[in-house]
């Protein structure tokens, strides 16, 4: 098992909240979801963390049927996989391909925090809810490097159906990726 101080530190600290079920961190599993479209040097960073603090960064890429969608599903996994390529700890999976006894396993859920307070009381209201289905599962936010704060999905595909430059917020594979696209005459 790895040593990372700040894991460590995290579970020390809080093994006392997990003993209602006499349950640890073991496996020091980390969990970083969502729907990546496209992925961004953002979430990139966000990997780098996760990769860090757990023996197994597990990266979740996500669909929500009430949501519509710049890139397919297959298309954000086939990218988020390229991205993350040389972390030998990251596996990408879809929710469908997580069997229910990994999400309901004790873990630590990873998510990132922008330059917003919006952006953090989301996040407060999205951890109340994963909490109180399943107390055992924690939640570490990051706060990105300042370089890749203001980084967002949505202005990669402002840029993009803009013909801007959006290369600089994307990792290489992703802005290969969409380059070619815009050739083509973009998304349809």
């Amino acid at each position: 098992m790895k040593t990372n101080p700040i894991s460590n530190f995290y579970i020390k600290q809080n093994q006392n909240n997990f003993n209602k079920k006499n349950v640890s961190f073991e496996s020091n599993r980390v969990i970083l979801a969502g729907s990546f479209d496209p992925p961004t040097i953002g979430h990139l960073d966000l990997v780098k963390v996760g990769s860090q603090i757990g023996d197994e960064l597990l990266v979740i890429v996500g669909k929500n049927p009430k949501k519509n969608y710049f890139l397919p599903l297959e298309k954000r996994l086939e990218l988020m996989k390229k991205c993350v390529s040389d972390f030998e700890n990251v596996k990408v999976l879809t929710y469908k391909d997580v069997p229910s006894s990994v999400i309901n396993s004790p873990h630590i859920r990873l998510r990132g925090l922008r330059n917003s307070i919006e952006s953090l009381e989301d996040e407060f209201h999205l951890d109340e809810q994963y909490t109180l289905n399943n107390p055992d599962i924690r939640t570490i936010f990051s706060l990105g490097r300042p370089e890749v704060r203001d980084v967002s999905s949505t202005l990669v595909r402002k840029l993009f159906r803009e013909n801007g430059d959006f290369s600089r917020w994307v990792p290489k594979p992703v802005a290969e990726y969409l380059k070619k696209l815009q050739l083509e005459g973009g998304i349809k």
